[in-house]
């Protein structure tokens, strides 16, 4: 009868009785699916924190962007009279965190985009609102807000929407040589604060 490597092992003496050795071929295999194992669950663990980190990363974003997406609270109560702003807004503008303010009773604020820029002045509609359709280069605009007029201000060639509502007098402009149809789109959506 051939002897066989597993009939040759020598016993070890353990506390419950004889135990043969490990093999070290087998031992190697094992240990290399234990190392493989867990570093398999060392991957899958690190991918679903990469996740929730992103989860997390991302809904501190939005939340810190809903809370500066409007002119603040405090300018909106200060001013007395009805402050407008574009809802929806149009894609890849927000408003310019910290560009709000309050100067001679007129509300000033910026809305950008990555590389444009249009300011928005408000103010009380006075008593004698300009007459839109008076204005030289300028055509009417439908908008929410009320009656408006678009145009390109002369030597700066900045586009121009004029709107008037019933309360309030809102006058956007853009930057120099901007489409004047992303300003006007902004005027169409301008909308009453609560």
């Amino acid at each position: 009868m051939s002897s066989s490597p597993l009939s040759e092992r020598k016993a070890v003496p353990s506390i419950d009785g004889i135990v043969p050795p490990r093999s070290p071929v087998v031992y190697k295999m094992v240990t290399r699916h234990k190392r493989w194992f867990t570093h398999r669950k060392l991957l899958a663990w690190g991918g679903i924190g990469v996740v929730v980190a992103t989860v997390i990363i991302t809904g501190i974003v939005i939340l810190a962007h809903r809370n500066s997406s409007s002119i603040p609270v405090a300018i909106s109560k200060e001013a007395n009279f009805p402050l407008y702003y574009p809802s929806p807004m149009l894609k890849g503008y927000a408003y310019q965190t910290g560009s709000a303010r309050l100067e001679n009773d007129i509300v000033i604020y910026a809305l950008q985009d990555a590389t444009s820029k249009v300011t928005v002045s408000e103010q009380a509609a006075p008593q004698n609102p300009p007459n839109l359709s008076a204005l030289i280069g300028f055509t009417s605009l439908k908008t929410i807000a009320g009656n408006a007029a678009v145009g390109v201000s002369s030597g700066s060639n900045a586009p121009v929407v004029i709107i008037v509502s019933n309360t309030t007098l809102i006058i956007m402009t853009g930057q120099r040589n901007m489409p004047s149809d992303v300003v006007s789109t902004l005027a169409q959506n301008m909308r009453s604060l609560p």
